[in-house]
This record gives structure tokens, sequence and C-alpha cells, in this order.
């Protein structure tokens, strides 16, 4: 086991830290398992190697790999020599292993004695691996982002930029009273409904002004019709 002592970084990705169902223990040894990847693809340490290193029993081991096989994030493989087991090996799950895969050839071009480099490097694709994982459910489909109501100061500053004012606490207000929903649907695009806004308010003026026009000019036909009586 003395080569597994390598200098390996490891990974754990925003979908595996936050996860409610696995122990930080499962997480932390999740972490030990992609470091383990990174020669061969696959970690074949053992229950009792990890046990040494974290100071704890093979039994809490397996309990803590059980947790991560269960929730989808590694698979295992039993290699057999006749009908003894030779060699266990553990594999990251094909969703997260592509996005650790592009992360690791990112890793690999920056120096690590390059110490900026690697840190903004490190910064940029922990950042991207993180932004693919949570967008991606389990089938492998795209999410829709969490949608994060705007506040009054980037209303304003939209509707400036872009010539459309509103009644920003009417129209905050609003969609507040209904948990910023358009129609039954979560609101995804707040742009989108500031205009939506707008445009019905100049709606509301122009039929206004339309109506006002109309009582107007029905007024002055119904005076001129007394004036003529009048004058009669």
């Amino acid at each position: 086991m003395g080569e597994m002592n390598k200098s390996y970084y490891a990974i754990i990705p925003a979908i595996v830290r936050y996860d409610k169902t696995l122990t930080a223990n499962a997480k932390l040894l999740y972490g030990e398992i992609t470091a383990l990847c990174n020669e061969k693809g696959y970690c074949w340490a053992s229950n009792n190697y990890f046990a040494e290193l974290y100071n704890c029993t093979p039994q809490a081991i397996s309990k803590w790999i059980n947790q991560l096989l269960k929730s989808g994030y590694v698979s295992v493989q039993m290699i057999k020599s006749g009908e003894s087991i030779k060699e266990r090996r553990i594999y990251l799950a094909v969703a997260i292993n592509e996005c650790l895969t592009g992360y690791q050839q990112k890793f690999q071009e920056v120096s690590t004695n390059d110490e900026g480099g690697y840190q903004q490097k490190f910064k940029e694709n922990n950042t991207g691996i993180n932004n693919i994982i949570n967008n991606t459910d389990e089938e492998g489909e795209t999410k829709r982002k969490r949608f994060i109501p705007p506040t009054h100061e980037e209303i304003t500053q939209y509707c400036s930029e872009n010539s459309c004012p509103i009644n920003i606490n009417q129209f905050i207000d609003f969609y507040k009273s209904k948990d910023w929903k358009v129609g039954k649907n979560k609101m995804s695009d707040w742009q989108a409904a500031v205009r939506n806004w707008y445009r019905r308010d100049q709606e509301k003026v122009r039929n206004k002004s339309s109506t006002q026009s109309f009582d107007y000019n029905k007024q002055l036909e119904e005076n001129q019709r007394l004036f003529g009586a009048v004058k009669k």
C-alpha cells in the first residue's frame, strides 16, 4: 500500500458535499476515493487500508462505502481468482467521473510550483464542476437554475438601463404575494417579468387615454345638443 501515499489531490463535488443522506465521514471517504482514482481510474484500496488511515474499524469503512453505493456516487467491482476475491475496485459514478476527468486535465496543465496559477485554475475549474453537477439530475438532464428574487436596486438599475420605468415596490409586493410565481410555475426570468409589467402599464395608460378622449367627445356633443335646444 506504500504507493498509495503519493500526493494525489482529492475532490468532493457539491452534489456529494451537500447530500444530507451521507455522513460527514462518508463524504470524506469519497474524497479519498477520488484521490486514489487519479492513477488507474479506480480505487483499489481495501477497507483495512482506509481503517488504518482514518483510525477506525473496517466495518465503519464498509458502512460509509455502502452509503456512497446507495446514493449512486460509486460502483464496486470484485475481481475474482477462482472462488476467492483478488481485488475490489471502486469506480466513481459516470456523470461525476466525466466532470472530474475534465478537471484533472486542467489541473495537470498547471505547475504546482506556480502557486498563483495553480490557485486560479483550481478556483475556475472547481466552480465549473460544481455548476455542472448542481444543474444535472440523476438522469443527466439539465435542471433549471434556482430562481433568486431580484433586489430593489437590481430592478431599478434594469429599468433605468432599458427605459422601462415601473412602480418597483408594487412589482415586488405583487410577486412576493405570489411566492414569485407566474401562474403555477416559479418565475425563471424576472427581467422578462419587468418588461411585461411595463408593457401592461403602457397599455393601461393608452386605454385610459382613449376612454377619456371618448368621454370628452361625448360630453361635447351633449353640450352642443343642449345648447342648441336652449337656443331654439
